[in-house]
């Protein structure tokens, strides 16, 4: 005799959250599904292009996204009579933290005074200068411009070794 096999019914509740340079999808399991499939537009209401196929569980990470950008989801339950409908959208816009700047050097030094130079960052809204006299404890700081490359730390103790980092920041981290 043969047997009939019915698809799961479609996952509910899915829900996107957006996170830096990533998508978290959760939702709840469908009964009968042994692995669910992830589509993905960036229009909402589609045309969805398979994203993932054969994933076994929530909750589900799209790392392969860009900052900015508006991802529409939808996903189906596998069974063993095949795939359910689509589960209802959901929608996230991941975010990133800026690139770190980079080459920081001290191109010149005084007896008081020392100009610290960097390539700018990307998506930076401010740079936050730290300073320390042991390596250890950055007990002095400074908020600088975006879009900066150069700052003159004066007011320095002749014949110290100074120790600097310097942080990128914008609202994300």
């Amino acid at each position: 005799a043969q047997t009939d096999y019915l698809p799961p019914a479609p996952p509910t509740g899915l829900t996107a959250t957006a996170g830096n340079l990533k998508v978290t999808l959760q939702w709840i399991e469908s009964d009968g599904a042994t692995s669910y499939e992830i589509y993905r537009s960036q229009t909402q209401g589609g045309p969805y292009n398979q994203k993932a196929y054969g994933v076994l569980n929530t909750p589900w990470d799209d790392i392969t996204v860009s900052k900015g950008i508006t991802y529409y989801y939808v996903i189906k339950a596998i069974g063993q009579g095949g795939p359910s409908d689509y589960s209802n959208e959901a929608s996230a816009t991941p975010y990133g933290v800026p690139e770190p700047p980079t080459d920081l050097q001290t191109p010149w030094a005084w007896y008081d005074a020392i100009t610290l130079s960097w390539t700018d960052s990307i998506d930076e809204d401010t740079y936050r200068l730290e300073r320390s006299t042991d390596g250890v404890s950055y007990d002095w700081s400074v908020n600088l411009a975006q879009n900066s490359s150069t700052y003159d730390n004066s007011g320095l103790t002749a014949g110290t070794t100074y120790y600097y980092r310097l942080y990128a920041v914008n609202q994300h981290g």
